[in-house]
């Protein structure tokens, strides 16, 4: 967090924190794991958070299951799901 002032501003920068450690490697999907990796190096390189709000300012055990929702892997599962049941 970083603050300065002007003549009639207040203005206040905050940094995301990191999503790996939230997410957890040991019990999180490796496609999960991978998508908070790759959004933690995009904002180190400089790349605007802004897109992302929405799941930084989720509950932090919320956002495990966020970040799986945007790895996709639930549609690679799906149509093995498929053939299970219809076995």
């Amino acid at each position: 967090m970083a603050m300065g002032y002007t003549a009639t501003d207040v203005q206040l920068t905050l940094a995301p924190k990191q999503l790996t450690p939230t997410v957890g490697a040991p019990n999180a999907p490796a496609n999960a794991y991978s998508v908070a990796t790759a959004i933690d190096r995009a904002v180190v390189a400089g790349g605007d958070p802004s897109l992302l709000f929405a799941i930084y300012n989720l509950p932090a055990a919320a956002i495990p299951a966020a970040i799986n929702q945007l790895s996709g892997e639930i549609h690679t599962a799906a149509p093995a799901m498929a053939n299970v049941a219809a076995d």
